[in-house]
């Protein structure tokens, strides 16, 4: 089966975007994937969200990030996000990796999760505190547009690098 090419960019309700110019200024739209494979004229990719608690609140910083590219983040209270949309004729497996810098302290509270939903209703989610390393599998199913969401958070009073990707 044929599916429409959607995109380049998209999100649920509007898979037909154009690419943002710049820098992204949050996580929606996102690129759309031919699965784990690069488009003629596009190479895979996923918008990426590092949240960083500070004394005067939040910081935010995006950008977008190519199969196997770390996401590194630094600080305290840190938070990973990777979201890209996708389209395939066949199910396929992703791997979410991530890894924290030192072993747990007491007031370290890991947590990981991810969540995808599709256009025809399709949609699954898992969550767990994770060891400070690991990867995690993940098969996508066959769809003519989804999106798909990966957030790892380590809340800590101490200072931390966070990294994270998908492969």
């Amino acid at each position: 089966m044929a599916i429409l090419r959607a995109g380049p960019w998209g999100e649920l309700g509007d898979e037909f975007q154009n690419p943002v110019a710049d820098t992204p200024t949050g996580v929606d739209p996102s690129p759309v994937n031919c699965a784990k494979n690069n488009w003629p004229n596009q190479d895979w990719g996923a918008v990426y969200e590092i949240e960083i608690e500070t004394a005067s609140g939040p910081e935010y910083e995006y950008g977008v990030v190519g199969l196997g590219e770390d996401v590194v983040g630094e600080g305290v209270f840190i938070a990973n996000s990777i979201v890209f949309c996708w389209q395939a004729t066949e199910e396929f497996d992703i791997n979410l990796n991530w890894d924290m810098d030192s072993d747990y302290v007491g007031t370290n509270i890991p947590f990981f999760n991810w969540a995808y939903q599709t256009i025809e209703g399709d949609n699954d989610f898992y969550f767990n505190t994770p060891s400070n390393s690991g990867t995690e599998t993940v098969t996508l199913p066959a769809t003519t547009f989804g999106r798909f969401y990966y957030y790892v958070d380590v809340g800590s009073f101490d200072s931390w690098t966070l990294t994270t990707s998908i492969s």
